[in-house]
């Protein structure tokens, strides 16, 4: 996976101090609840005297995907502030808010933590301050510990090399041999991406999945021809799979699986050499069922298709793959989850399209590849999509909440529910009225209904509702405390639906942890924004 880092020492200026790479550790890809790799940065790397300064954890899209919805840092924060940060190649939020303890009033009188969430470069970065001395290791309180030193990190973060060394950590990328070509510059890999199969060239009802993204090749331990190729040409390239969550008739072929692929080599003759590789492999470890060469693309361009099914696998499916060549490109195309023939023709159609991309480039932007309300357009969900948009707007000076995970069914563990949208700070969930007394009547329905909480209604044009306010503790033993509620929820009944706000989780986090932390005029104002959500016209 692509490692984003400062580099091994970074100067910002602008009033803030310069860091140093202080540790750097990588986590095996069996580990999916933990960064793929983690760097500490620190003003003093002396550990008699107090350091501060950052931390970064690298995810993959896949890993933060499945992390997120756990509600882990950042979105864990209490009485949450964001601020959105737009960057060259990618995007960031900026985070601040209280870890534990106090009012969201006393807060405000309180410098509190800041942290940031940035995706660039198909990998999630999270960035927390950090304190480190011989006897202490916890959050920062330095400089960086703010809107401005958190934007300073964002917009620093820049891809780190194969065969950069440093010393002080370990080495995360293996460095090349003396005879090797020069190390990767990201060239290669920009152009690949620029080449690569795109979403949007799929037919509706298509998600990004897997560690889709681009990198600079490692040696691999495969094939010691594979290897030398490697080290010798030093390949970079983007992949990309995409799985199908529907299929809606007339819109082509559309397999279970697609996944494209483009190899950026320094020369013709390289990628040449490559695809010869390529292909004792692809002999070394599967059954090979079928191998033809076809024409792509309407200057002739052949390629070579190969039908096969996975050696060491029981009962394992028949895939079919088209390698080519174009220039200093490599590009392959995976097809899988129809009839071998049906795989062949969509291989083939989708190989014409990607073969397109390869004679006129274009940047594979961030927009193109979002798939978030891919759920929402299923033809299939009978149930109205009711939400606040792709972007809330809440004004009175609250900071704007973003969709960020739309999932239908009840793969969530909660008993009858067939929409959950989760927001940067709050939850919308969605019941129909009979598969809410479900809920209800459920262990984790019982869990919504705590002591001493206190409920409002709520009515306005759109339906009506009832606002929980309550605490994060379950039991209180000296009877319910006099101190305001922490925790708000409610329960919405809109166009025949039941819609709930933050009923999943037991922490029930409030809107707002944006939204003016745990406040009723937060709730309502979420409330109020609910919409119908158009049905896409197939």
């Amino acid at each position: 996976m692509p490692v984003y880092w400062l580099g091994e020492t970074f100067e910002p200026g602008h009033g803030l101090p310069r860091l140093r790479l202080a540790h750097a550790d990588s986590i095996a890809r069996g580990e999916p609840r933990n960064p793929r790799v983690t760097l500490s940065y620190a003003d003093r790397l002396d550990d008699s005297e107090q350091g501060e300064g950052v931390q970064l954890d690298v995810w993959t899209r896949g890993q933060w995907r499945d992390v997120r919805e756990s509600r882990g840092q950042p979105f864990a924060l209490r009485c949450r502030q964001s601020r959105a940060l737009d960057l060259p190649r990618g995007r960031a939020v900026l985070f601040r808010g209280l870890r534990r303890g106090g009012s969201c009033d006393e807060g405000k009188r309180r410098r509190g933590t800041h942290m940031a969430l940035v995706h660039v470069g198909g990998v999630v970065v999270v960035v927390d301050t950090l304190s480190l001395c011989d006897v202490c290791s916890g959050t920062g309180a330095g400089p960086y510990n703010s809107f401005h030193g958190m934007a300073a990190i964002a917009r620093g973060l820049e891809r780190r090399l194969a065969g950069t060394r440093f010393s002080g950590a370990p080495d995360l990328l293996a460095a090349p041999v003396a005879e090797a070509a020069s190390g990767p510059s990201g060239k290669l890999a920009a152009g690949a991406e620029e080449t690569v199969l795109r979403l949007h060239d799929l037919p509706p009802g298509y998600a990004i999945e897997g560690d889709s993204g681009c990198e600079a090749f490692e040696p691999t331990g495969l094939l010691e021809s594979l290897d030398r190729w490697i080290v010798e040409n030093r390949p970079e390239g983007c992949k990309f799979e995409y799985e199908r969550r529907f299929r809606v008739p007339g819109y082509g072929p559309a397999p279970l699986r697609v996944v494209a692929e483009s190899i950026g080599t320094p020369s013709a003759r390289a990628a040449a050499k490559g695809i010869g590789v390529v292909s004792r492999l692809i002999h070394k470890f599967v059954k090979v069922r079928l191998r033809k060469a076809v024409s792509i693309g309407p200057g002739g361009a052949t390629a070579t298709l190969y039908r096969y099914r996975q050696r060491f696998v029981e009962d394992p499916e028949t895939t079919t793959l088209i390698l080519w060549q174009h220039g200093n490109t490599i590009a392959a195309l995976t097809v899988g989850g129809m009839t071998p023939q049906n795989d062949d023709r969509a291989a083939l159609h989708y190989a014409r399209i990607q073969q397109g991309r390869l004679e006129a480039p274009s940047p594979y932007t961030e927009a193109e590849r979002d798939d978030t309300e891919v759920e929402l357009d299923d033809p299939s969900l009978k149930v109205p999509v009711y939400w606040v948009g792709r972007v809330f707007h809440p004004g009175r000076g609250w900071p704007t909440e973003e969709l960020r995970i739309a999932k239908a069914g009840e793969d969530s563990g909660l008993p009858g529910v067939e929409l959950i949208l989760r927001y940067d700070g709050f939850d919308l969930e969605t019941w129909t009225r009979q598969s809410w007394t479900r809920f209800r009547d459920s262990f984790r329905g019982s869990l919504s209904r705590r002591r001493c909480a206190r409920t409002t209604a709520f009515e306005w044009e759109g339906g009506h509702a009832l606002i929980s306010a309550g605490y994060a503790r379950r039991r209180f033993p000296d009877g319910c405390p006099s101190f305001p509620p922490t925790r708000y929820r409610a329960l919405a009944h809109i166009g025949g639906v039941v819609i709930g706000v933050n009923q999943t989780t037991c922490r029930c986090l409030s809107p707002g942890s944006g939204l003016n932390d745990s406040s009723l005029a937060g709730m309502k104002a979420i409330l109020r924004g609910l919409t119908l959500r158009p049905k896409p016209a197939y």
